[in-house]
């Protein structure tokens, strides 16, 4: 995940968020890749489709901003040990 803000922190601001999730990674690239690298077909037994996975993303997202827009950055860190992302796991299907 990348996030990229501008503006004041603790004021308005405008942010872009971005996810890169590996649904499966050959074992030709994940050879050449120089640092830890796993997809969604390594560590779930049954992998989601597409959408499910991009409605999933977008609810866990929306959740997260939701609780940002009311408790702010420093109480949504404080709580999750993330400012960005709470620990939950989510499940699939």
């Amino acid at each position: 995940m990348l996030i990229e803000a501008q503006g004041d922190m603790l004021g308005p601001c405008a942010v872009v968020i971005g996810v890169g999730l590996n649904c499966s990674l050959p074992l030709y690239l994940e050879q050449r890749i120089n640092q830890p690298a796993s997809a969604l077909d390594q560590v779930c037994a049954d992998v989601p489709t597409r959408n499910q996975l991009l409605a999933a993303v977008l609810q866990a997202q929306a959740d997260v901003l939701d609780e940002f827009a009311q408790a702010g950055f420093l109480q949504n860190s404080a709580r999750s040990g993330s400012a960005i992302m709470p620990n939950k796991i989510y499940r699939f299907g």
